[in-house]
């Protein structure tokens, strides 16, 4: 008869550690996983979730990468508890200057909710000041000089210009065809927010700078009538929303036209990009590479022109990493901070904005709204409940007119930061530099242990990535509709014992500690590249299968953690 042996845990010592928790030994080294697409993909996935060999192929993989090292560095720290959600409360002091700042006269540009609002008056002679460099004011002055009288003007309506949007988007030579960047878009419901838009304007009564601007939705934030997909196929039979995520509606009521919902990679699974239920998207730059995710789509979007805010989630870089690779900016918020309600059970998620310009970030963060005090995040943080959102010291008229940077200290963990590629690392060396130009100071500072706190962040995330998939992975049907790729990551995080996931959460809390004494003490900021790569090619048999490349998705992870 044959006999099945499982492959357990590597045994940790209760004597000897390997490694030694605070060591400042630069540590980061790449992970050891199959590479595959294409049929050997699918054949790869089918032995590691579909057989009986499967779970012992799984742990392998896991003891060959260390995990038992996690378990050895939360040893030594046996009166650290687990941190399950990263959330820091803010003093009471610093709470009081937060909630201050955002209930300040709009004067002195501090109640950045009511500038939003207030700066519609074409015949106010500072408008033209804010947010100088912003697309959403390019928009904001198209639609007020719509009223104009002129004729050629009158084409710069929400309306006319929503519909111009529209058009480049349709058909087989249209910007959708080629780069996949939207899952759905209702086109008739478009058109009802750009006539109900170009109505204010016309009345000259706009609800905000955003009134008429196009949003964008990453397919795994709740849109009313929209179904939300999870860039999966699985998940074709979904109900459509009656209701949007809080992040959405605080945009809506702002006036702004929510067109869509964006791709994303299956789950949000992998940082590539590339979705094979949805057959895209691909880099804004050149289609031939990957657009980076799981955001993917939003990314997209946006430079391309399409829109100039989209919002995104960010667990492991899928803000970050896509705008990044597509030229744009990205702001992953910090956890807590902006109030949503998709996908709230998450330790790991931010919501935060993609967008054209760091003007047009800033706008998008705001509007967003924090959390309240009956949110999920506002009862977690207390009484005093998550500070407003506000954008004291923000140069909102001009960065050309930016206060000096003195007394700013900037941190920088130059063997990490150097960890890329030349080109990479040359260009954001030269961002630091017009820091210092600006006066800021450079601070050097050392993180101990990166290398495997990197793995307990991707240990974390995979086991919520097991549980979300769970029932799908346990269903005939709605499991033979999964990517190989996220069949292959779910049962990687449903491998991981109770005792490793704990251990990455008491090294959430070391790791969490540490950083907020170095903000505390050291740094008021941490420069690092976003990503270490420039985007790769997409394999030709990924296009059909997606890709499982772990190596690579941790090195884009590189900066992430």
């Amino acid at each position: 008869a044959f006999v099945f042996v499982f492959h357990g845990e590597v045994s940790v010592s209760r004597s000897e550690s390997s490694v030694v928790l605070g060591d400042l030994t630069y540590d980061y080294q790449a992970l050891k996983a199959p590479v595959a697409t294409g049929m050997m993909l699918q054949i790869q996935s089918f032995i590691l979730t579909n057989t009986p060999f499967g779970p012992f192929l799984r742990r392998v993989l896991l003891n060959d990468n260390g995990l038992h090292i996690l378990r050895e560095l939360a040893k030594q720290i046996p009166y650290v508890p687990p941190l399950h959600f990263p959330l820091r409360r803010l003093s009471s002091e610093s709470h009081s200057w937060h909630q201050q700042a955002a209930t300040e006269e709009k004067e002195k540009e501090g109640d950045i909710m009511n500038l939003l609002k207030a700066i519609t008056n074409k015949e106010d002679s500072q408008e033209q000041e804010y947010f100088s460099e912003s697309r959403v004011m390019a928009y904001h002055r198209a639609y007020l000089s719509s009223t104009s009288g002129n004729e050629k003007d009158e084409m710069n309506t929400p309306t006319k210009v929503m519909e111009r949007t529209l058009n480049a988007l349709e058909g087989e030579d249209g910007l959708q065809n080629k780069f996949k960047m939207f899952v759905s878009i209702n086109k008739e419901d478009v058109l009802k927010q750009a006539k109900e838009s170009s109505l204010r304007y016309a009345e000259g009564k706009p609800l905000s700078i955003l009134d008429g601007v196009p949003i964008a939705v990453k397919d795994m934030i709740q849109v009313k009538g929209y179904q939300m997909k999870d860039g999966s196929a699985s998940h074709e039979d979904v109900t459509v929303a009656q209701t949007d995520d809080p992040s959405v509606s605080n945009l809506r009521q702002l006036g702004a036209i929510i067109m869509g919902t964006t791709t994303m990679t299956e789950g949000g699974v992998t940082p590539l990009g590339y979705c094979a239920a949805e057959k895209g998207p691909f880099n804004a730059w050149d289609t031939d590479y990957y657009s980076g995710g799981s955001s993917s789509g939003s990314a997209v979007a946006v430079a391309l022109g399409i829109t100039p805010i989209t919002i995104g989630f960010d667990g492991g870089g899928s803000i970050r990493i896509p705008a990044a690779f597509n030229g744009v900016a990205g702001l992953a918020t910090t956890f807590g901070r902006v109030g949503f309600e998709s996908r709230l059970g998450s330790t790991m998620i931010k919501c935060g904005p993609i967008a054209a310009t760091v003007d047009d970030t800033a706008i998008g963060y705001v509007a967003m709204g924090s959390a309240g005090p009956d949110h999920f995040y506002g009862e977690m943080y207390g009484s005093d409940g998550v500070p407003p959102m506000h954008l004291k010291d923000f140069p909102l008229k001009s960065t050309k007119d930016m206060k000096t940077l003195a007394g700013v200290r900037v941190g920088v963990f130059s063997e990490h930061f150097n960890d890329g590629d030349e080109n990479v690392v040359k260009a954001c060396q030269t961002m630091v530099d017009q820091l210092k130009s600006l006066g800021a100071s450079v601070v050097p500072v050392a993180f101990p242990n990166l290398g495997w706190f990197r793995l307990a962040h991707a240990i974390k995330i995979s086991t919520e990535f097991a549980l979300a998939w769970d029932t799908s992975m346990g269903d005939k049907v709605a499991g033979s509709l999964l990517e190989a790729n996220t069949r292959i990551t779910a049962a990687l995080g449903s491998t991981v014992s109770a005792k490793e996931a704990m251990a990455a959460e008491k090294l959430r809390r070391y790791a969490f500690n540490l950083i907020t004494e170095m903000f505390k003490n050291d740094v008021d900021v941490i420069a690092t590249p976003t990503l270490p790569i420039l985007p790769p090619k997409i394999p030709t048999d990924a296009l059909l299968t997606g890709e499982s490349n772990v190596p690579l998705v941790i090195d884009m992870m590189k900066y992430i953690f």
